[in-house]
C-alpha cells in the first residue's frame, strides 16, 4: 500500500491586505454525479467550496502511556457571486485544528491555526500535500471506503458532496510535550470530504468512529435538524474486515445517553457516555471517554475526544465528535 506523508509548517501568517488574489474557477454547486477517484481525490480541488482532511487516532509510547489525537485541515473559499470585494474574490482560507489527549495524565491540549493560501499555507492539486502544522506519517492498514454512491453522499435539500475514508491506518511519529520528544505509534482514522456544503440548516450533529479489535469499524452520524429529530440522511454504517460497507437508518439503532459532562469554559452540556445497539450488525456497546474534558473551545465549540468501546462483537477504541451543544462566547 502506498505510504502517505502529510507535512505541515507551524504558522500564523500574513494579513489579508498583504495577499494578492488569484483567478479561481466557479464553484460547482450541483450534487456530484461522477464517482470519487483515488489518488486524485486526496488532492485539493479549486472548484470546491469546502474541503477537509481529517485524522483522529490512538497512540502509545514506549512506556505504555496512551494518547488520543485529532488533526484536521480545512480549506475554504467564498462564493465569487456573493463577494463584492475584488481583493477577496481570489482568497482561499486554511485552518487546522490539533488536539492531544494524554490519557494517563488526564490532560487535554488543543490549538487552532489559520491563514490564507500562500507560502505558509496551502494544498497541492497534483499530489497529496496539505500544510499548516506538524508532521504525521500514516500508512493504510485497510482499503479506502467510498461512502454513499461511489463516494457521493447526499445531504438533503438537493445538496451532496464527496466523502471517502480510510478507517484503519497505521500511525507513527513523535509527540512533543512540555519540551519532551515522545516516540509514539498506533492507529488512525482518516476522513476526506470536499464539495459545496451549502447552508442546510442544522442544529448540530453526533459523529462516531469505532475501531474494534475484530478489525471491523463503525461510522455513525446523527445530524440534528432540531431538538425533535434527525435528518433522514443520518446513518450508521459497518465496515467489515474486508473493507465492505453496509449502512442502516437511524430508526434501526438504539442510543442511550448514560451520563453528561458540563464545560466550565463554555457552559455547554455534552453527552459523556453512551450505550449503542444496532441489532442488524450485532453491535451492543458502551462508549466511555478516556478523559472527560476534551472540548475544543476555540471558535465554534465542540467536543471531540478519544473513547473506549466495551461490548459486542468486540471491544475497541473510538473517537466522538459532538457539535451544537455549546455556543461561541460571543453568541452568549
Amino acid at each position: 500500500m502506498k505510504r502517505l506523508c502529510v507535512g505541515l509548517l507551524l504558522f500564523l501568517a500574513a494579513t489579508l491586505s498583504a495577499c494578492q488574489p488569484k483567478p479561481v474557477p466557479p464553484l460547482v454547486k450541483e450534487c456530484p454525479t461522477a464517482p470519487a477517484s483515488l489518488p486524485r481525490d486526496l488532492y485539493t480541488h479549486d472548484w470546491a467550496g469546502t474541503e477537509w482532511w481529517y485524522y483522529t487516532g490512538h497512540l502509545k509510547d514506549d512506556a505504555g502511556k496512551t494518547y488520543g489525537f485529532e488533526l484536521t485541515f480545512f480549506r475554504f473559499r467564498g462564493d465569487p457571486e456573493k463577494i463584492k470585494s475584488p481583493l477577496a474574490k481570489g482568497l482561499v482560507g486554511y485552518m487546522a485544528h490539533l488536539s492531544v489527549t494524554e490519557e494517563d495524565a488526564v490532560r487535554y491540549r488543543s490549538d487552532m491555526l489559520a491563514g490564507v493560501e500562500g507560502r505558509l499555507a496551502g494544498a497541492a492539486p497534483d499530489r497529496y500535500r496539505v500544510f499548516v502544522g506538524i508532521d504525521l506519517m500514516v500508512e493504510p492498514d485497510k482499503g479506502y471506503v467510498f461512502h454513499g454512491e461511489g463516494g457521493v453522499v447526499h445531504k438533503g435539500g438537493g445538496l451532496g458532496n464527496y466523502y471517502i475514508s480510510n478507517p484503519r491506518m497505521k500511525a507513527s511519529g513523535t509527540l512533543t510535550l512540555d519540551g519532551r520528544s515522545v516516540p509514539v505509534s498506533g492507529m488512525a482514522w482518516f476522513d476526506r470530504e470536499f464539495g459545496y456544503m451549502g447552508m442546510t440548516p442544522v442544529n448540530g450533529w453526533d459523529w462516531f468512529s469505532l475501531q474494534l479489535d475484530d478489525r471491523t469499524e463503525y461510522m455513525i452520524y446523527r445530524i440534528r435538524r432540531d431538538e425533535n429529530g434527525y435528518v433522514p440522511e443520518s446513518k450508521a454504517c459497518r465496515i467489515d474486515a474486508d473493507g465492505h460497507e453496509e449502512c442502516v437508518a437511524m430508526c434501526d439503532c438504539d442510543f442511550e445517553v448514560l451520563s453528561r459532562w458540563k464545560s466550565v469554559k463554555t457552559g455547554g452540556v455534552y453527552p459523556a457516555s453512551w450505550h449503542i445497539k444496532i441489532p442488524k450488525f450485532g453491535l451492543d456497546a458502551t462508549i466511555i471517554p478516556t478523559v472527560p474534558e476534551q472540548e475544543f473551545s476555540a471558535g465554534l465549540p465542540y467536543w471531540e475526544g478519544s473513547c473506549t468501546v466495551l461490548g459486542q462483537p468486540a471491544n475497541g477504541k473510538a473517537y466522538i465528535e459532538l457539535v451544537g451543544y455549546a455556543r461561541p462566547p460571543m453568541a452568549k
